[in-house]
Order: structure tokens, then sequence, then C-alpha cells
């Protein structure tokens, strides 16, 4: 347990700073970290759509088709081949060929 009195939790926090310049500096975050009003939003999708192909220089026109970023749309599986497990068939089970309710009683032990 510290005897700092500095570190306690349940004391009020001390700042010799005025309430203007707390609410100067409040505006000036608030101001600083506004999105712009006009256009999409600034997110990390945008950013790699934006700077697609910008690492291939002056050649990226040769190849700005071929270039996907992960994610931007589905994946283009190829077909599957004609097994079983292709095909959803549902839950269908054969008989067993014998009724369990026939059954000779097994919780009891003959001895």
């Amino acid at each position: 347990m510290s005897t700092d009195t500095g570190s306690n939790g349940n004391t009020s926090f001390h700042s010799d700073v005025d309430a203007a310049s707390k609410l100067e500096a409040l505006r000036n975050d608030a101001s600083q970290h506004k999105q712009p009003a006009s256009g999409p939003p600034d997110t990390y999708f945008s950013r790699a759509q934006r700077a697609l192909g910008e690492e291939l220089g002056r050649y990226q026109g040769l190849i700005r088709g071929q270039q996907q970023i992960v994610g931007q749309g589905p994946v283009p599986y190829p077909a599957q081949p004609n097994h079983p497990f292709a095909v959803d068939v549902g839950n269908v089970e054969r008989p067993l060929g014998y009724s369990v309710e026939d059954l000779p009683d097994m919780t009891r032990v003959k001895s």
C-alpha cells in the first residue's frame, strides 16, 4: 500500500489551470479531430482503395485491374467436384433393419 497522497484514488484531481484555458484546449482538440463533412469517412479500407498500385509507380496503369483488396468482395471459389459431400441431401438416415423398441432390457445384470 502506497503512502503517497498523490496516488490516492479517492482524492480529487488538483490543477492550477483556469477554466478558460481548459475550455480553449477542449475546443482545439474538437476542431482537430473533426471529420470533413464532404466525402466518405476516412477508413483503413478507403485508404487501401486509394493507395492501390502506388507501390508500382509509373507502371501502376498496367496492373490496375488485376490487383484487389482482400475483403473487397466475395471470393470466387471454383465449383466442387461431383461427390457425396458436394451436395446437401438433408437429414436422411437409412433404416437399421430392426426396431430399437424390440431390444432386450439391458438395465439388469444377469447373475
